[in-house]
């Protein structure tokens, strides 16, 4: 049933082609291409996810060539403020698991440096931010930011709490004989700072999500991107 059909190609060559003329393809063996949906996404948190880490680095990296102890223990908050357009522009692009695959990547390292519990802390605020965000709608923005907001400020806690809770195991020490920048940075560690630290990460969560959203509508979205 197919031949005839595909036989009106030759006649189609024949007539000037219009925005009304039918497309007729010239052969009728279709070949099906391309991924699905959830293969697409898993994709886009690899790549999300890889900019994140590159640039957590990049910021870790900056602070500890310049000896600035005391920042690096505020690094979440850096990230917070100044990652959250990449990480708003993710859960947008990824709906329904991008904060949890993230959480994944951050529990995974930190499970290869002996500190497990970041992915007991990290993993069920992403599950939780992310079950947030896909019951009160994805297309709203607001509820996205405090979606993010309230994973950020968990991450905060995720990796701030090994440096309190095994400042004196073995791990940490053995961390700390060849890193001495962590070293300098574990003899400032005190349960006041930890409440501090995850207060600005807070405070920086809400900031970089306003950013972001500014930044989101005056550029992405005339872009067409989202």
């Amino acid at each position: 049933m197919c031949r005839p059909v595909c036989g009106m190609a030759v006649l189609n060559k024949m007539r000037p082609y219009t925005k009304e003329t039918d497309f007729i393809p010239k052969s009728c063996d279709m070949i099906i291409s391309g991924t699905d949906k959830a293969m697409s996404h898993l994709i886009l948190a690899g790549i999300f996810n890889s900019l994140i880490l590159m640039l957590s680095h990049v910021l870790y990296a900056i602070h500890s060539l310049a000896g600035l102890f005391i920042l690096s223990y505020f690094h979440q908050a850096l990230e917070n403020l100044l990652l959250a357009t990449v990480y708003i522009l993710m859960v947008i692009k990824v709906p329904g698991r991008a904060l949890a695959v993230n959480a994944g990547v951050w529990g995974f390292m930190g499970l290869a440096m002996g500190f497990w519990q970041i992915l007991v802390i990290a993993l069920p605020a992403a599950l939780a931010a992310d079950w947030f965000i896909r019951t009160r709608g994805y297309d709203n923005l607001i509820v996205i930011s405090a979606g993010y907001s309230f994973y950020a400020t968990s991450l905060a806690v995720a990796n701030g709490s090994p440096l309190l809770l095994m400042k004196n195991s073995h791990i940490i020490s053995r961390t700390a004989q060849v890193d001495p920048f962590f070293a300098g940075l574990m003899d400032k560690v005190t349960i006041p700072l930890f409440f501090l630290q995850v207060s600005v990460s807070f405070l920086a969560a809400v900031a970089g999500s306003i950013i972001a959203l500014r930044i989101i509508k005056k550029h992405f979205k005339p872009a067409g991107i989202i």
